[in-house]
């Protein structure tokens, strides 16, 4: 009796800590069956179904990336004038030089201010095209703004250099073209023809601006002197030579005369001073006065006033004596060339040694600017 009651007790207290543990146990089982669930789960898909939806997600957002950066660069000013350029360029090798004008000016107007080469190149190609069109002075605007972007822009600078020349502006071309020369190490053989060539135009328009307010002259005294000694018949010789002898030259004994002194200058090869000694004795009409007509005529003749040689040699053979005419014609013919009714005519380019001066020249008039280049 006494064992039962003890084995009762203690099943009650055994009971007791079998239902603790149950109580406990319970959630904890619990919790690692919902683990072992989640994992058995994970086992079981397929396998690369999860890095696939990963990459699947890099993929759209990389087309998002670069759609999102493709608009922006369709906005970037820099690139729309650039696509401008080379639409422009099209344009201009198909030869619709209007269109590529309107192109490099948008390219233009979108070009940011700090990409100076980019937008020197879109000025000198929209100057390419103005050229075409001959409208040479916006080809000059268009190269200097490139020159002030890019100051060693050797194709803006040659450009502008062509445009100068077409419009006369020599000096500005010879400027623009010597850069040139010196930018390319003077290596360029077109570049080097060009700037002979406008050498020459600045040299030819400055003569023509010499020739109308230069002072006549006369050429040197070894020309002048030779010249006159291949006439041996020539009267003003023979009263040169008489005057070195201390003979006399005139039929009346008068050395006093403005004739006289213009000899005695002449034989002292002061050319300078006998012009002035001919006058005198031609506005006296003096009895020297042919000999003076024919002495002046032939310095102005040799200073290249064709006119006044002209004006002095007719006076002379409109001269009523008829002696003086049988003597004189016959060295005028010698000196100046043929006679033609009326008119006495002046060789259009002097002879430079005293051989080439005893022939007898062909004849025709020019202005003293035409007389100017045949001395040359």
């Amino acid at each position: 009796m006494a064992r039962s009651a003890g084995g009762e007790a203690a099943s009650e207290a055994g009971l007791s800590k079998w239902q603790y543990a149950v109580l406990f146990a319970t959630p904890v089982a619990a919790g690692l069956a919902y683990w072992y669930y989640k994992k058995s789960r994970a086992r079981g898909k397929p396998p690369g179904a999860s890095a696939g939806e990963t990459k699947g997600s890099k993929s759209v957002d990389k087309s998002q990336t670069n759609h999102s950066r493709g608009s922006t660069e369709a906005k970037d000013p820099f690139e729309r004038a650039k696509a401008f350029k080379n639409q422009g360029n099209k344009y201009f090798k198909e030869g619709k030089f209007d269109k590529a004008i309107e192109c490099y000016s948008e390219a233009i107007a979108l070009c940011p201010p700090q990409n100076k080469n980019e937008l020197a190149t879109f000025y000198q190609n929209r100057a390419a095209a103005y050229e075409n069109l001959k409208n040479y002075t916006a080809v000059i605007t268009d190269c200097t703004k490139a020159i002030d972007l890019n100051f060693q822009y050797v194709k803006a600078l040659h450009r502008r250099a062509k445009a100068y020349e077409v419009v006369n502006e020599l000096d500005k071309c010879l400027e623009d073209i010597t850069a040139v020369c010196i930018l390319e190490g003077f290596q360029n053989q077109n570049s080097l023809l060009v700037t002979d060539r406008v050498l020459k135009k600045i040299g030819k328009a400055s003569a023509k601006e010499l020739i109308k307010v230069r002072k006549p002259m006369l050429p040197s005294k070894h020309f002048i002197r030779n010249y006159f000694i291949s006439f041996c018949e020539d009267p003003v010789v023979k009263a040169v030579q008489a005057h070195r002898e201390g003979k006399p030259f005139l039929t009346s004994d008068s050395p006093g005369s403005a004739y006289a002194q213009a000899v005695e200058c002449l034989a002292k090869e002061k050319y300078e001073e006998v012009i002035e000694h001919c006058t005198k004795e031609i506005e006296n009409e003096g009895e020297a006065l042919a000999e003076a007509l024919l002495l002046r005529g032939t310095l102005h003749m040799l200073q290249g006033l064709s006119q006044s040689t002209v004006d002095d040699l007719n006076r002379v053979l409109q001269m009523d004596s008829a002696s003086l005419k049988r003597g004189s014609t016959r060295e005028l013919e010698s000196r100046f060339g043929t006679r033609t009714p009326g008119d006495l005519r002046v060789t259009p380019r002097l002879r430079q040694n005293t051989e080439r001066s005893k022939k007898c020249r062909h004849i025709h008039e020019v202005n003293d600017d035409e007389w100017a280049k045949l001395r040359r």
